[in-house]
């Protein structure tokens, strides 16, 4: 028995605005599950559950390590590892020193890093529309305002000055973009390059660039525009092996900071305090880094082949389809575009429904303009194949019901 009676706690206004309901897609598929149907999951982008012969047992011998007893902290992260990290973008054509790259545990944690940098509460960040969901709960708990810069399809989702230009206000400490963007896959353009570093100096903005997609363009050339190098301006690049080792589970991203002296310098300092005062990735992680780092290629190739496999599926079988992919460079998943019978959560219900195909409706991705489903390209092909089929059947069948209706 209390001898008091329970008072309401005052927890964090953080929470407050972070919707904890169960969207309507989730309720739909749970239901789904425990009437015992099966569901054809084309949301899947882990590649732990996507059936890759690299995730071998012999990935885990790396752990048999003596140096793993031993805890020896470095605020940048060991300098073996972050060698590694040097000689992955010395690959790319990009020379880079250790005490340029910080080791964080995942790329949440590094831009709560670079956040707490750059950002007093309520200062603003320049983002791309649409984009990577996460973003948004990780600006709001680290108290930074997120403003939404608009990437348009009909111009190859690419960057608009103009745009962003109307957005900035005095509040306003840096611009980001994913490269290439999740999930609308376009890279930024090399040759406007130039234009973006002119505008973000005239601002005296800071630039953070995630390149966790970055090796798995269509084109190999993609592959190597990294912004690693940018020292026009103040220039955070994101990425991890996550992604670029397939690993999620492992734990192990890094921050590359480059931009004009003595910035950099003090950018630098200032950063070691705050990874210092975490020291969040775990030792056996970075000693394993070296060991993994020789599977690259072949983890890489496996990832491409499957993505690009289920890409020229998909756009071999919308032809015809009342189906739409616009350009797409590279990444892990794709947006399809659909008619506008139904909005996009509509179109998502009626899948899972009629079809007991999962796919992600646009608005979780912050799309502006247009009906568009989001699917992932890392899905087993014979899976993404049949999952294929049902949509393009029940796109076409609905389209035509309301056409007939509409007559």
């Amino acid at each position: 028995m209390l001898k008091h009676p329970l008072k309401p706690f005052p927890f964090s206004d953080r929470l407050k605005s972070i919707e904890t309901q169960t969207n309507p897609l989730t309720l739909k598929k749970e239901k789904l599950i425990r009437k015992g149907i099966t569901i054809l999951d084309l949301t899947i982008s882990n590649p732990t559950q996507s059936s890759f012969k690299y995730l071998d047992q012999n990935l885990l011998e790396a752990f048999q390590n003596h140096a793993n007893l031993t805890y020896e902290p470095d605020p940048l992260g060991l300098l073996k590892a972050r060698q590694e990290i040097i000689n992955y973008y010395a690959n790319k054509g990009v020379p880079l020193k250790p005490d340029q790259i910080i080791l964080t545990a995942n790329t949440s944690e590094a831009y709560t890093f670079i956040f707490k940098l750059l950002m007093n509460s309520g200062d603003e960040l320049l983002a791309p529309a649409p984009s990577y969901p996460l973003l948004d709960d990780l600006a709001h708990f680290n108290d930074v305002a997120i403003k939404r810069y608009e990437l348009q399809a009909q111009n190859d989702w690419r960057i608009d000055l103009d745009n962003m230009n109307a957005l900035a206000t005095n509040r306003t400490r840096g611009m980001l973009f994913i490269h290439p963007n999740n999930p609308t896959g376009n890279y930024f353009h090399s040759s406007e390059r130039q234009n973006l570093a002119d505008w973000l100096t005239q601002k005296n903005l800071a630039l953070i660039v995630d390149e966790v997609f970055l090796d798995f363009g269509l084109e190999p050339s993609y592959r190597k525009n990294t912004f690693a190098d940018f020292k026009d301006v103040l220039t955070f690049t994101l990425s991890g092996i996550s992604k670029v080792l397939g690993l999620p589970q492992m734990k192990l991203s890094w921050i590359v900071v480059n931009g004009p002296e003595p910035l950099l310098m003090n950018a630098l300092d200032k950063l070691s305090i705050i990874s210092d005062t975490y020291l969040s990735v775990s030792t056996p992680a970075q000693n394993a880094f070296h060991d993994w780092m020789k599977c690259v290629d072949t983890i890489q190739d496996e990832i491409r082949f499957r993505v690009s496999q289920n890409y020229a599926r998909l756009v071999k079988e919308i032809s015809g389809a009342k189906i739409t992919v616009h350009t797409w460079q590279g990444g892990w998943v794709i947006p399809i575009r659909l008619p506008d019978t139904l909005d996009d959560e509509g179109w998502a219900l009626a899948l899972l429904e009629s079809g007991q195909v999962l796919t992600h409706p646009g608005y979780f991705y912050n799309f502006a303009d247009g009906v568009y489903l989001v699917v992932s390209l890392l899905v087993p092909e014979k899976i993404f194949a049949e999952g294929l089929v049902r949509i393009i059947k029940i796109v076409n069948a609905v389209s035509c019901t309301s056409q007939a209706y509409n007559a």
